[in-house]
């Protein structure tokens, strides 16, 4: 049998080569996909470990740690994934500008939003996500409203002072499922963002329509959601 953690430990050793994040890295990294992180990867973790992890040669995190106040000390993370870490708009400066305090001189930024955009111009095939947000279409305002748009994460770097501020869209590896239980329960659990703007009828009806677009489905299977990300340098 293929274990769930040794398939979504590749998949994110994957992005993190393609994003240019050596090995020996010291990385912390914030946001719901912290927690798909953590189960795949040994990590340092925080008191809430679903918001923030480290990886790599990172320090370790103290009790208490969030992405708006790390606990790490300044200049001491080579690497700062901020994914959807921060829970309004207003909380965005702050988690940018703690970022650039922990970050050495050098050292990336990756700013991150759910991409709801790209899920809705897709199919089941590609973001099973879409299923959601067709039938349901309140809640795309939620999701928006939680994760902000880009140009507001281009913007806070710029106003944190950093250099080389550029975007690029990914998809992430969120979860690893190991069969349709699996998957509904990781759906009505958070992994799709915005299935609390949905009643209890809404996520039996949703539940029942994973359940039809997973037939034949081979497991493990691994959740790719689309992000938006924002990549900015410290300047040394």
């Amino acid at each position: 049998m293929i274990d769930n953690v040794v398939v979504l430990r590749e998949a994110w050793k994957s992005v993190l080569a393609t994003l240019g994040v050596a090995a020996q890295d010291a990385i912390v990294v914030g946001g719901p996909p912290a927690t798909a992180i953590g189960e795949a990867i040994p990590v340092g973790l925080s008191g809430d470990a679903s918001s923030l992890v480290t990886l790599g040669s990172g320090p370790s995190l103290r009790a208490g740690a969030t992405p708006g106040a790390t606990t790490l000390d300044d200049a001491s993370i080579d690497v700062a994934m901020l994914l959807g870490a921060w829970g309004a708009s207003d909380e965005l400066a702050e988690v940018v500008g703690e970022a650039r305090r922990v970050l050495r001189p050098g050292g990336t930024a990756w700013l991150g939003r759910w991409d709801l955009d790209a899920i809705m111009r897709s199919t089941p095939a590609t973001n099973r996500s879409v299923l959601m947000y067709r039938s349901y279409p309140a809640a795309a305002p939620t999701t928006l409203r939680n994760n902000g748009m880009g140009a507001a994460l281009e913007l806070a770097a710029v106003r944190a002072r950093f250099r080389g501020v550029s975007a690029t869209a990914i998809d992430l590896p969120t979860a690893a499922l190991a069969d349709a239980d699996g998957y509904v329960d990781a759906v009505m659990g958070g992994l799709w963002p915005g299935i609390q703007a949905l009643s209890v009828h809404q996520r039996t009806e949703l539940a029942r329509d994973i359940r039809r677009s997973l037939r034949g489905a081979v497991y493990p299977m691994i959740e790719y959601q689309p992000w938006y990300l924002v990549s900015a340098v410290k300047p040394a």
